[in-house]
């Protein structure tokens, strides 16, 4: 009788994301119809504010500054009849997203939000508006189902993802403003699920000359042609410290001069110059290592060259992380694809950055990316979602959440 109550359930919601398709739909035209670049994202905030609270959902602004807020949204779906330990999943979505880029490279107008056969056009649909729209109208369906739950899904709409989140992911952990029992980004990576993301080490390198004019080069010392043996350097330099090259992210890399500025006429030798330095890590690499190898290398360098002086700056560091394939979110949602799309999603690793980071530091379970949105496509021109995909995935969300809060144990 259980097993068919819950298999009850979970028609009952399908059926109420297929009768909801329309609305996916519209939410999600609405949302990209609205200019969310980074640091300009409150409107965008404000009409998913008024979305979830439409829905039901308790609705919490916590903002670094005012103007860029983050949302933290709780649906409560426990029946008071019932005694049991209630769950908290916790979707996440980022609003803001990157310029557009020259209009006239687009098909289409990329805030028109444009349905033309079966996909929906515009920027920041992929990355990530369709998955927030989806997790809005997975928690609806569920609602609307009338059917006997036991949970708390919860959703958060960030801010400052593309530039760095310190306005965004990063406040809310730091200040330990998201609580769940796991988690799942809407990250665009289908038709697969993302399960390790890589490490990130920004280095700041500067370079110190002898300032003359540039008729007595040999007088001064460029800090310019300094910095060029040093990137030189970088590009041969070997991090791997023996580390082996991982299953789904490959070799840690590093990419020298990323921007480099030095110089301020042209009739002046300069005695600055300054570069940055991106390196990606992977499991079983500590970026400590990268950076002691990185300051050996310029150590040498000096030795063989006097005139060479540099210093190195860490600008941000954070770990790899791995979503855990033994754990009980990855379970239920990799279950739920295959209930809709009748196979499990292939995982894959993200070799960037992203927000699922900050759970590791807030001990939350995480999946690192499972979107509408399809791998490698949210920073294009003419950027676009399925909607037979968005329509899917949302179902998938709602199937995840009512598996994750059953918690029966699998064999």
């Amino acid at each position: 009788m259980k097993d068919n109550k819950d298999y009850e359930a979970r028609k009952g919601v399908l059926e109420q994301i297929d009768l909801l398709k329309s609305e996916l739909v519209k939410l999600t035209q609405e949302l990209v119809r609205i200019p969310s670049v980074s640091g300009e994202e409150k409107e965008a905030q404000s009409f998913v504010y008024s979305k979830l609270k439409e829905i039901g959902f308790e609705v919490h602004s916590h903002a670094k500054i005012s103007s860029r807020p983050n949302l933290v949204a709780t649906l409560k779906l426990t029946s008071s009849k019932r005694n049991e330990i209630s769950k908290n999943i916790l979707y996440v979505a980022h609003i803001d997203n990157i310029p557009p880029g020259k209009r006239q490279d687009w098909r289409y107008d990329p805030y028109s939000g444009k349905l033309v056969d079966g996909r929906i056009f515009g920027r920041g649909v992929a990355d990530m508006k369709a998955g927030l729209a989806a997790m809005m109208i997975a928690a609806k369906a569920i609602l609307n189902s009338g059917k006997e739950t036991i949970g708390t899904f919860s959703i958060a709409s960030v801010v400052d993802e593309e530039t760095g989140s310190d306005y965004g992911m990063k406040y809310l952990a730091d200040n330990r403003l998201l609580q769940a029992d796991a988690s799942i980004f809407g990250e665009p990576a289908f038709p697969n699920v993302a399960t390790a993301l890589k490490g990130g080490l920004w280095l700041k390198i500067v370079t110190h000359g002898k300032r003359i004019g540039s008729g007595w080069p040999s007088e001064g010392v460029n800090a310019v042609i300094k910095m060029a043996k040093i990137l030189c350097e970088l590009e041969r330099l070997d991090i791997t410290s023996g580390t082996q090259e991982h299953p789904l992210l490959g070799r840690p890399t590093i990419a020298p001069g990323t921007t480099i500025h030095g110089g301020d006429a042209i009739h002046t030798i300069p005695d600055r110059c300054e570069a940055t330095v991106e390196v990606y890590t992977v499991p079983g690499q500590n970026s400590k290592d990268v950076i002691s190898k990185i300051r050996s290398m310029l150590n040498d360098l000096g030795k063989s060259d006097k005139d060479l002086d540099a210093d190195v700056k860490i600008l941000f560091e954070t770990e790899p992380i791995l979503t855990q394939t033994n754990e009980r979110i990855y379970l239920d949602l990799q279950s739920s694809i295959n209930t809709v799309f009748g196979a499990e999603a292939e995982p894959i690793g993200i070799p960037s950055l992203g927000d699922a980071r900050f759970m590791k530091k807030l001990g939350i379970p995480t999946v690192i990316a499972y979107g509408p949105g399809e791998r490698g496509k949210g920073h294009v021109v003419n950027e676009s979602v399925s909607v037979e995909t968005l329509t899917k995935v949302a179902k998938v969300y709602a199937l995840t959440a009512l598996r994750f809060w059953k918690q029966v144990p699998y064999t």
